[in-house]
């Protein structure tokens, strides 16, 4: 008898190892839906985030803008090697990269960037990293771009709050970075007024 108990607790544990293993799959199976799920989604989003763009851009009072400066959240640009630019699968995870979430946005940066090129815009503000910085034009990429910094009041000195203040005058566009901890001006920027494309007139015939 107790050999015959012992025989079924074993096959009653391999039972639940087995329906185990079969749970972990199914949930496995599940997770890997849901990723492909959400990658299918976020790819008609920045589809249509494109195309916004695309047409907002064509909109005159903005064409024909004596200076144009494009907002968005998280960068489109960054050099550092080791900040994820959140194209990673899955679940923006990979051991050479510092964090298993987007620090900028390489996807974005490669639908949008020719947008912004072709339009001739200037400046790109962004935000997401909490670490100011100014990244001058480059080859490939004519608009200069700016993460804002903040909300740290406390903590490393190049991490800071920043404020940033545009202003029209004398014909040039001034951008002021203020830094909110130390109540000094962090840099100044200025630009001239974009060359614009002369519109085409529609010619109608008497």
């Amino acid at each position: 008898g107790a050999v015959r108990d012992g025989h079924e607790g074993v096959l009653a544990r391999e039972r639940r190892i087995e329906e185990l293993g079969v749970k972990l799959a199914a949930a496995r199976d599940a997770q890997e839906r849901a990723r492909e799920e959400a990658a299918a989604a976020d790819e008609a989003y920045r589809e249509a985030q494109t195309q916004w763009l695309r047409d907002a851009l064509q909109r005159p009072e903005i064409a024909q803008a004596p200076f144009m400066v494009a907002f968005c959240h998280i960068p489109l640009y960054d050099t550092n090697p080791k900040h994820n630019p959140g194209d990673v699968a899955p679940a923006d995870y990979d051991p050479k990269y510092n964090t298993d979430f987007a620090m900028w946005q390489r996807t974005c940066a490669q639908m949008w960037g020719p947008l912004l090129e072709e339009a001739g815009c200037q400046l790109v503000i962004t935000a997401h990293q909490h670490h100011y910085r100014y990244d001058a034009p480059a080859e490939g990429r004519s608009w200069a771009h700016m993460v804002g910094g903040g909300p740290d009041m406390e903590g490393k000195p190049d991490r800071f709050p920043t404020v940033i203040e545009g202003e029209v005058k004398d014909g040039q566009l001034h951008i002021t970075v203020h830094n909110v901890r130390t109540g000094q001006v962090q840099q100044t920027f200025t630009y001239d007024r974009r060359k614009l494309k002369r519109r085409k007139k529609n010619r109608t015939r008497a």
